[in-house]
């Protein structure tokens, strides 16, 4: 069976098979920092996006108001680390999407090649 969606080029483009973990709203409150992803070697891309008018600090990288993407192909092993959010000021709402190996899944073919 060949490529039919989204999720199967992803696969073959990436070579395992992925299944997307959504957060759609975590608050992070002033102060101290929070854990916002934890470590998992299974990870090969987030996206974070502030949806917030607060800046948030997201660790290791420094503050931005905006969004952040990063996948194993660009920033390497650190996809896969512990993340921690700080809100300055206000608390602020973000919403997680992270791209994890699907353990479950059968990988799909590469295109043009047989199953």
């Amino acid at each position: 069976m060949g490529i039919q969606n989204v999720r199967d080029l992803l696969v073959a483009r990436w070579g395992v098979p992925l299944v997307p973990a959504i957060r759609q709203d975590v608050t992070i409150t002033p102060a101290a920092p929070q854990q916002l992803l934890k470590q998992d070697p299974a990870r090969v891309a987030f996206l974070i996006v502030n949806v917030s008018t607060s800046v948030v600090t997201i660790e290791p990288n420094p503050s931005f108001p905006g969004s952040l993407f990063v996948t194993w192909e660009e920033d390497g092993e650190s996809v896969a680390y512990e993340w921690f959010a700080v809100s300055i000021g206000a608390p602020v709402h973000l919403w997680v999407y992270e791209v994890l190996i699907d353990q479950g899944r059968q990988v799909a073919p590469s295109p043009g090649r047989a199953a």
